[in-house]
């Protein structure tokens, strides 16, 4: 009776554990691979790119 509680609250333990662990792992459930990470972040946190101006061949000036 006594092996048979402490295997069960083993099993617990560690399923507890492994939820923990892989909810930590993949952001919440939401990423499971490192580029859907990447790409969630990116969606979350928009970065700011800087102006820049393009010169070309005929020294016409281009501004993004």
């Amino acid at each position: 009776m006594i092996k048979n509680r402490q295997t069960t609250f083993s099993c617990i333990v560690v399923l507890v554990f492994g939820l923990f662990l892989f909810y930590t792992g993949t952001d919440g459930f939401t990423a499971y691979t490192a580029e859907t990470a990447r790409v969630t972040k990116l969606v979350e946190e928009q970065p700011q790119f800087p102006e820049v101006s393009f010169e070309d061949s005929e020294s016409d000036l281009f501004n993004i």
